[in-house]
């Protein structure tokens, strides 16, 4: 539950959209929480006290009290929210109990409109009302009378009791958004705009966290597969060398016997081991070897050729720069030319005659069909 003054220079915006429900205007909202297709939804509490227009009934009322010169403040209005813990069935009930007890406090022939607006993410009601003030010589205008800080003080504890009494069970008015004293709309709106920066800044830090881990975790995989491609290739060049300094001196020669008439060499079996392994280790890492040097000719050739997009983008730009500059050349050659004309037309009276002459002439010389001659006719016509 807050209150906001309005001066007479905003008086027609505001009750625009506080109305907006009937408004005519195509204003400008500041509230971007309105739901346009819950606007139908919105009804006025005081159409049937002051069925007239929301502007039509301050010029009346303002003509019917005093208002001196330095009155700027208008109208003034409460905005009350439904409390949050406060059943759905109950919403109407409250919000024309909070409007008769404003009925009571500043009189019926004072309250502009009060409309529910149930377009936007709470519910709740602004209730329009003049700051008319009684005087011993009648009424006058002045909110400084009417909205005092004893009575912002005391408005909230008030209606708590009154509408407490009216529905017949405790409703809380003082929650979080009013328990230390009366905030304007601005305030409010202040409050509720730092409240969603402070969201969405948590909301960015923890994407950016989320990212940065994944970055550390592609890293992390990028390097462990790197070390595991070294490791293994260290491996496999052991593996090479071992057979590459193999010493033949360990193969014996066998000579046939009557029990083995075969002539063959005898290598040793940890030697057949070591040769049939490296041979298996060798043929796979060549196959990962052949993709690691591709993916790496693939990335120099991605590089190609985005130089070569860069270079052939700043070739763009200085050929525009360059047909740009050159048009400009032709437009004030082409000005140049026209004050020419302008000129020798108005010194040569028969300029028109003249020109049309010779085009009829180089014609017939040239065989030329499409020189404008009623294109100069019509821009400089001859002069008396």
């Amino acid at each position: 539950m807050h209150v906001e003054k309005f001066h007479k220079n905003v008086a027609g915006v505001m009750l625009d959209h506080i109305g907006r429900s009937d408004s005519k205007r195509n204003c400008k909202r500041s509230n971007e929480n309105i739901d346009p297709e819950r606007t139908h939804l919105n009804y006025n509490i005081a159409a049937e006290i002051q069925p007239l227009p929301q502007t039509v009934f301050l010029k009346k009322r303002l003509g019917e009290i005093k208002v001196h010169g330095n009155a700027s403040v208008h109208f003034f209005s409460w905005v009350v929210t439904a409390p949050k813990n406060l059943p759905e069935s109950e919403h109407e009930e409250f919000f024309k109990a909070c409007f008769d007890k404003f009925c009571n406090t500043y009189g019926k022939e004072n309250i502009i409109s009060c409309f529910v607006h149930r377009d936007e993410t709470s519910e709740h009601f602004h209730c329009a009302i003049i700051p008319a003030k009684r005087t011993d010589k009648g009424e006058k205008l002045c909110a400084k009378e009417v909205i005092t800080r004893n009575h912002l003080q005391k408005a909230h504890e008030e209606m708590e009791e009154y509408v407490s009494a009216r529905l017949g069970h405790h409703v809380d008015i003082l929650n979080g958004a009013t328990k230390e004293g009366n905030k304007s709309l601005a305030d409010f709106k202040r409050g509720k705009a730092k409240e969603d920066i402070e969201n969405a800044k948590t909301q960015a830090d923890k994407i950016v966290s989320e990212a940065k881990n994944e970055a550390k975790q592609i890293k992390a995989e990028q390097n462990a597969g790197l070390l595991e491609y070294e490791a293994k290739m260290g491996f496999v060049n052991k593996l090479t060398d071992e057979i590459n300094g193999f010493d033949l001196s360990r193969v014996r020669e066998h000579q046939p016997t009557i029990s083995d008439p075969e002539h063959y060499y005898k290598v040793p079996p940890d030697v057949l081991r070591t040769q049939f392994v490296s041979k298996s280790v060798l043929n796979g890492f060549k196959e990962i070897n052949e993709t690691y040097v591709e993916s790496i000719e693939k990335t120099a050739e991605i590089e190609k050729e985005n130089k070569k997009l860069k270079r052939e983008n700043i070739q763009l730009r200085e050929r525009k720069k360059f047909l740009e500059d050159a048009l400009e050349k032709a437009r004030r050659y082409i000005e140049r030319i026209n004050k020419v004309l302008n000129i020798l037309n108005e010194k040569i009276p028969n300029l028109r005659e003249l020109f049309t002459k010779a085009v009829s002439q180089v014609k017939r010389e040239e065989n030329y069909e499409d020189i404008p001659t009623s294109s100069f006719a019509e821009d400089y016509p001859e002069r008396d």
